[in-house]
């Protein structure tokens, strides 16, 4: 594998924070995957100080037979020229091209990935690409084709308006590689007895089926819980003889949120109870992943990109029912891993509005995000129906549940995943 700087600031890489987002956790996860599958001949860390570059030779230290990392400080990107190309932990990095070119447009390469791109900040990133030094050695990794494909329409956007307005002809962009994010499979092995012992953790016995969700609990910014559970509590009322809990391990951004959760449940759920963990401590991820039979996350948020929960769950070798939505399009197979449900948004114009107020700063990015996410839809006919299979036979959660695994270990590890970067 060639050498590469990785641009590194910790926060960037790190599941350490209150306020966890998936590309921390993303960023977690691929930097250990990087210590643990890449080969280069030397690690090189592009940072802006000794202690930041430490932290990554801490974490290199932890997950490889590796001692050392070359250090490049940001006042002598110049380096760069030697290990010949440098990670950016997002789509934002067109500074970087400019401070190339104080050298040479071709001095080295530089590769970006996508998170969310539905941000006013980051579509303004992208699509500044053609007025920045970028070009065919340069490359935006996108984490699914549904991320690609907004991408894409951003820059042909852009390009119409540079070429029939302006009369310019634009001739260079980065590569747009589709490839996904990984995890560690090896981490979402679990013996009988650990899961019986995560059951008993949550007071769970092995007379009931579990629901498992682990992710931000965020109805505007992630995924409204009305639609899991109005199914659930659906399915659970056409199995009444079977006892059904949901283990919701996660994270809220403020104390209204959580209070936003509590009453929705109470309100909805009557035969289902909800078992709530803190997502931040690792601890209770683990138990979480280990006490569930099935996993659901019903993402209805144009934010999302990849989602990396159904391939843990998969990992795990947990059924996954999940929207029909973005990146999950692409990673659940209906049927063999588990159940796609239908999910549906009003036609292209309707959101205009929207848009454009936020747009023009009359909403902010919560607001925007919050708004569009209520014009979404779950199927929740749909969604008892698949809840009301699985809870009925075993073997159905066992079967998908293996398919999962089989997928996740060959399509979604780092083991596969680093050397196409």
């Amino acid at each position: 594998m060639p050498d590469c700087a990785i641009f590194y600031e910790e926060n960037a890489y790190s599941i350490d924070q209150d306020k966890l987002m998936g590309r921390n956790s993303a960023g977690a996860s691929f930097l250990k995957g990087y210590f643990c599958h890449g080969t280069p001949d030397k690690y090189w860390v592009y940072s802006g100080s000794k202690e930041q570059a430490q932290s990554f030779v801490n974490s290199l230290i932890e997950n490889s037979k590796r001692k050392d990392a070359q250090f490049i400080p940001w006042n002598n990107f110049a380096a760069i020229r030697e290990p010949g190309n440098i990670f950016y932990p997002g789509p934002d990095f067109g500074d970087l091209a400019w401070q190339r070119r104080f050298l040479d447009d071709s001095a080295w390469s530089i590769c970006g990935i996508t998170h969310t791109t539905s941000s006013k900040a980051v579509m303004d990133a992208v699509g500044s690409y053609y007025i920045t030094p970028l070009y065919s050695w340069d490359a935006l990794i996108c984490t699914s084709n549904a991320v690609k494909t907004n991408v894409r329409y951003i820059l042909d956007k852009k390009k119409e308006f540079i070429e029939h307005e302006l009369g310019f002809s634009v001739v260079a962009e980065p590569q747009l590689p589709v490839i996904p994010l990984g995890i560690n499979t090896t981490e979402f092995e679990f013996s009988k007895d650990e899961r019986e012992e995560a059951r008993s953790f949550f007071g769970i016995g092995n007379d009931t089926v579990v629901i498992g969700y682990v992710g931000r609990l965020s109805y505007h910014a992630k995924a409204n819980p009305i639609s899991m559970y109005l199914a659930i509590e659906k399915a659970a009322k056409l199995n009444s003889e079977k006892k059904i809990r949901i283990i919701e391990c996660g994270w809220y951004s403020n104390e209204g949120i959580r209070e936003a959760f509590s009453e929705l449940s109470m309100k909805i759920l009557e035969l289902v109870e909800v078992v709530s963990v803190d997502g931040r401590n690792q601890k209770n991820v683990k138990m979480a992943w280990r006490a569930a039979d099935i996993f659901c996350s019903f993402s209805d948020n144009i934010q999302e990109t990849f989602g990396i929960s159904p391939i843990e769950a998969m990992a795990s070798g947990l059924p996954v029912v999940v929207s029909d939505w973005n990146g999950y399009k692409e990673s659940v197979r209906d049927g063999i891993d588990g159940f796609k449900i239908s999910t549906t948004m009003p036609e292209a114009g309707f959101g205009e509005q929207i848009a454009m107020s936020h747009a023009i700063g009359i909403n902010n990015y919560d607001h925007y995000i919050g708004k569009v996410s209520a014009f979404i839809s779950i199927d929740i006919d749909h969604a008892v129906h698949r809840f009301d299979q699985l809870f009925k036979s075993e073997d159905l959660r066992n079967r998908l549940g293996a398919n999962g695994k089989k997928r996740a270990v060959r399509k979604y590890d780092w083991k596969t995943i680093i050397p196409q970067y």
